[in-house]
């Protein structure tokens, strides 16, 4: 989180497994027990489908599938089975019937689990909700015949190839569960090039015609963001989903405060109005470089705040019948509502 929340090198204070509360660790049970609320979740594509295998989403490819398309004229060498019998005998010319063929889409989640990610002011930490938002889309994807794949970054590589069904989805919660666990996340060392790292395997997991979610903060984000996110978005659909705590969008009360980050003790003085100022500028100006290149990109991105209810917004961001976000622009808060 920048200036205000930096980490040190100093040990980290790893935490005793009783800290692990619903609020600081999304267990298996919780993150399991979120399927029914996926049902009202829609991860709809906005294009074709361009995945090689056979699924419920319409593609550009031809063949004998569940969708008639049209009649033509029958060609040396079309199957026989095609024939359009009723158009033939109507035109008196040979006709056969071509069938557009549905293709599953693989759905890829990432999630940026930074030091930062561990933090949180209100009900829950922001990594809290990626393991409850990434679970929604892992079931949603899979409850809509998709496949699951997901890329984390947490100081550690993981990867996972798109798997169908329900062990697809299961596995994305499994390793969602051990690189949210706040005691891994509190040692983790501090990593500026990361995001990029991570947005790079990303590259190579996601292929064309994938959705790809992202989930994260985005206080990693460059120049060289911008080319990978490019890159992403030019094979597949895209969006992103920005978690905020309350104190990313508003200075605390005028007063002194303690803060602690990884044995550095240190004193936030919010009392004079600059300090204010330069506390609301600081986060609105990453809140803004975040909108301007999801912007640029065409890249739909939606917030969640700690204070949310996870599968409550997801609902109302992603209804179900249709993928809002990727059909209308996301809408950057003005400086007035970011501190109201």
């Amino acid at each position: 989180m920048g200036q205000w929340f930096r980490a040190s090198a100093a040990p980290a204070v790893t935490a005793p497994p009783a800290l692990l509360n619903a609020g600081t660790w999304a267990s298996s049970q919780d993150l399991i027990g979120l399927q029914p609320y996926a049902g009202a979740i829609g991860l709809q594509p906005t294009g074709a489908a361009r995945a090689r295998r056979a699924g419920e989403h319409a593609s550009r490819f031809r063949g004998r599938g569940m969708d008639y398309r049209e009649s033509r004229g029958y060609v040396a060498g079309d199957d026989v089975r095609s024939m359009d019998w009723r158009v033939t005998a109507r035109s008196g010319i040979a006709h056969v019937k071509v069938y557009e063929e549905e293709r599953e889409r693989p759905v890829v989640l990432f999630l940026d689990l930074n030091p930062g990610m561990f933090f949180g002011s209100r009900r829950q930490l922001k990594s809290v909700v990626a393991a409850r938002a990434a679970a929604l889309f892992a079931w949603a994807a899979v409850g809509g015949g998709d496949r699951m794949g997901a890329v984390l970054s947490n100081g550690e590589r993981c990867e996972l190839q798109p798997r169908g069904g329900r062990h697809g989805a299961l596995e994305v919660i499994r390793q969602v569960v051990k690189h949210t666990d706040p005691r891994i996340g509190i040692a983790a060392q501090a990593d500026a090039g990361a995001l990029n790292a991570a947005l790079h395997r990303l590259c190579r997991v996601s292929r064309p015609g994938s959705l790809t979610i992202l989930l994260g903060d985005f206080y990693g984000l460059d120049a060289q963001s911008d080319k990978l996110l490019l890159r992403l978005r030019r094979h597949g659909d895209v969006a992103a989903v920005q978690i905020v705590d309350p104190l990313e969008q508003q200075a605390p009360p005028a007063a002194l405060y303690g803060v602690e980050s990884r044995g550095q003790r240190t004193v936030l003085d919010t009392r004079s109005a600059a300090a204010q100022r330069a506390y609301t500028d600081y986060f609105g100006r990453h809140h803004e470089a975040v909108a301007a290149m999801m912007r640029r990109h065409g890249i739909p991105l939606v917030w969640l705040s700690t204070e949310n209810d996870v599968a409550t917004a997801l609902r109302a961001h992603f209804p179900a019948g249709s993928f809002r976000p990727l059909a209308r622009p996301w809408v950057q808060p003005s400086p007035a509502r970011l501190a109201a």
